[in-house]
């Protein structure tokens, strides 16, 4: 009873913690390119640390300082700009970078070999891919899911990428009037809950 207990508290903490995700992806000719990361975290979590038995699952750095270190430690990505706008609410941090290749994105997101939270692949044949694998979260009662359901009703995961071509097919999302640009939403406790990955795939030329 104590060990479910202390899953729904500290799943109740993680799931609240990341409100809302909005990404942006700029990928040039050479594979290059630029990513905007904007995403909220409650105050409350702010104060709140897991135990190690879940520090898997800390995807989003909680403050300025983690988002420098995280970065720094990956060596295709270089910090552009970093801000923080704090309300009563939460912290909203923003970061800016340039990557060396796609994979220094999907590398901010896999410092758990076990619970790596972002695939992408992209390569010259003008083909992209993005896969949010599901989480490997405690069994979770359906009591429990009520309850998150309503926690994150309308909170939404948003990822946009420009490409250095004409998108020609998007497998899921839409396409946006910029003709080398798709868009693709989530809502946050779909992409959490899902019992298989989500995978977006895009073709350009």
């Amino acid at each position: 009873m104590i060990k479910k207990q202390l899953v729904l508290i500290f799943i109740s903490i993680f799931l609240i913690s990341c409100l809302e995700v909005d990404s942006s992806i700029d990928i040039k000719k050479d594979g290059t390119g630029i990513w905007n990361l904007q995403y909220r975290i409650s105050q409350e979590a702010l104060y709140i640390t897991p135990g190690l038995e879940f520090s898997g699952f800390n995807y989003f750095p909680k403050n300025e300082n983690e988002i420098r270190k995280r970065i720094s430690e990956i060596t295709g990505l270089e910090l552009l700009q970093v801000s923080v706008n704090e309300t009563t609410d939460y912290s909203e941090y923003s970061a800016r970078m340039s990557f060396k290749n796609t994979g220094d994105i999907e590398s901010l997101f896999s410092n758990y070999e076990d619970n790596s939270l972002v695939e992408i692949s992209s390569d010259n044949d003008g083909t992209f891919s993005l896969t949010i694998e599901n989480i490997h979260i405690p069994e979770i009662d359906q009591d429990t899911l009520n309850l998150l359901s309503v926690l994150y009703s309308g909170k939404m995961i948003n990822i946009t990428v420009s490409f250095p071509g004409i998108v020609t097919n998007s497998s899921t999302g839409v396409l946006s009037e910029d003709p080398e640009e798709a868009a693709f939403e989530i809502r946050t406790m779909d992409a959490l809950t899902s019992k298989e990955p989500v995978i977006w795939t895009i073709n350009y030329e």
